[in-house]
């Protein structure tokens, strides 16, 4: 596998377990530094190889033919293969949330509604933030640019509290 293909499929596996649907080959190509002509050439050659399954006729098509139990690789390749990308256990946690047994609440400080694991967010302060910030901190979590990514969301959390703060009741002198 080139180094091209090796990024090329990393990135579109981040983009799908990071967002939930694979990127377009010219986000692919914008990724990896290559035109998308480029791109839809490498994800031929992934589709071939069985790394990637295609649907030529509908947008945004790619799929990975089987996720991979996690449970069941050990912990040393788990480790070697975050490194080989640059990562570490610590890395991986960019802020804390509260845990409760296997529930995860919102991020929002003053919310204590469970949300589903990878979401940030419960729905209600999620769609209140503006699509410019949630597009951003899309953008910055598929990038894995985990200072972007904080900063990011340390601005929808102070939005949010800001934002609880101009609803609550004011007293009157």
């Amino acid at each position: 596998m080139t180094p091209a293909e090796l990024k090329t499929l990393d990135y579109v596996r981040e983009t799908i377990a990071g967002l939930g649907y694979a990127p377009t080959l010219a986000e692919i190509g914008a990724q990896v530094g290559i035109s998308t002509g480029a791109a839809g050439r490498i994800v031929g050659r992934l589709a071939d190889d069985g790394k990637v399954v295609r649907d030529y006729y509908r947008h945004r098509s790619l799929r990975l033919p089987e996720a991979p139990d996690l449970t069941t690789i050990p912990t040393v390749a788990l480790r070697a293969e975050l490194g080989r990308r640059g990562e570490t256990f610590d890395g991986i946690a960019t802020f804390e949330r509260r845990v409760f047994g296997r529930a995860v609440s919102c991020a929002a400080d003053s919310c204590q509604i469970e949300v589903k694991r990878g979401q940030l967010f419960c729905r209600r302060h999620w769609f209140s933030l503006p699509l410019s910030l949630q597009q951003d901190i899309k953008r910055a979590f598929a990038a894995k640019d985990t200072g972007k990514y904080q900063v990011f969301v340390s601005e929808a959390r102070d939005r949010i509290d800001r934002a609880k703060g101009a609803d609550a009741p004011r007293r009157r002198l």
